[in-house]
């Protein structure tokens, strides 16, 4: 079983290392050191769980795609310098979850990115529930060493996320009027159509961050949200999208943007995404209420609001109602 696993990915790898190219059996054969009777079964095998393979009888085999999640498709995918480890599953109760599991049972030195097709207990901020059928979203999470200091902006990490999902998602829908609520939502004309869960983890022995984990959900195609989602909830696109490239633009942005996110050099795009500044909002943080027009988003990250009382920084929190003309 072993060996038929590695062959299956070996010839993964052939077919996407020869896109829209015909590979004839005996080549492939030959290349992965097995029958052509077993390239058979194994391109038919591939084909049962998803993958399109065009067969000509006299060209041979043709790589056509998958909306199968699969982490050979997705390191292809990635940028040369996006060094992290990618796992993949049908299912998972949560991507964030299954992140601290990892950890609990293997030393993490580098980042591993997890993704499942379905997550059957997703969830966001504050515990909230984040429907995550089948097929029709993206839902990974980014488990990254923190440096020996622990130092963590948390302002600028979840902001410098939205703004690195943002780029991915422009190079597929270029035409999206794709907007960022501060902190951790992404919109489509008012509906929320993902968002993002920034997690710590400590070391106990040195009480300092040893970890972090970033979870990124995304309505990609999804239209039959609950009742209680129906009038808030929204998809990405109409059209299927390819997510083993979608994931991996995700993650090379991401990768990135991590590498120099303290800096904040990113905000002055972030702040062009904004779906609140100049705008009349309501906010909860920690059980207050904030009223006031959203000013600036600040070189931590944080968001100003000038309220009655003053200028007010925000550096966590809801933004529960947003005025839809300027104020």
């Amino acid at each position: 079983m072993e060996a038929d696993f590695m062959s299956e990915q070996a010839l993964k790898q052939l077919f996407l290392a020869h896109p829209q190219e015909y590979l004839s059996g005996q080549q492939l054969a030959q290349d992965l050191g097995i029958s052509r009777t077993a390239v058979w079964k194994q391109i038919q095998q591939l084909k049962n769980q998803g993958y399109q393979i065009h067969s000509h009888g006299k060209l041979g085999y043709r790589y056509e795609g998958t909306d199968h999640l699969d982490s050979v498709v997705i390191q292809a995918n990635l940028a040369n310098s996006a060094d992290c480890e990618i796992l993949t599953f049908a299912s998972l109760n949560s991507t964030n979850d299954y992140a601290k599991q990892y950890l609990s049972q293997q030393p993490v030195t580098k980042p591993v990115v997890i993704l499942a097709d379905e997550q059957t207990a997703g969830h966001g901020r504050l515990g909230r529930s984040f429907y995550s059928p089948k097929t029709t979203g993206l839902y990974l999470s980014i488990l990254l060493p923190v440096t020996a200091n622990g130092s963590v902006i948390p302002g600028l990490l979840t902001t410098g996320t939205g703004m690195a999902v943002v780029k991915a998602l422009q190079k597929v829908l270029p035409d999206l009027p794709l907007r960022l609520k501060w902190i951790n939502d992404l919109v489509v004309h008012q509906r929320k159509c993902g968002g993002i869960l920034t997690e710590a983890i400590n070391d106990l022995e040195s009480n300092q961050i040893s970890h972090l984990i970033v979870g990124i959900g995304l309505n990609l195609v999804t239209q039959d949200f609950p009742a209680d989602l129906k009038d808030i909830a929204g998809a990405l696109s109409k059209t299927p999208l390819d997510r083993n490239k979608l994931a991996a633009d995700i993650i090379t942005e991401f990768l990135k943007m991590y590498a120099t996110y303290e800096t904040g050099d990113f905000l002055p795009e972030y702040r062009r995404y904004s779906a609140v500044l100049g705008r009349q909002i309501q906010a909860n943080t920690r059980g207050k209420i904030i009223t006031g027009v959203a000013q600036d988003i600040d070189t931590m990250g944080h968001l100003l609001v000038a309220t009655d009382q003053g200028l007010t920084t925000l550096s966590s929190g809801e933004i529960t109602k947003v005025q839809l003309d300027p104020a």
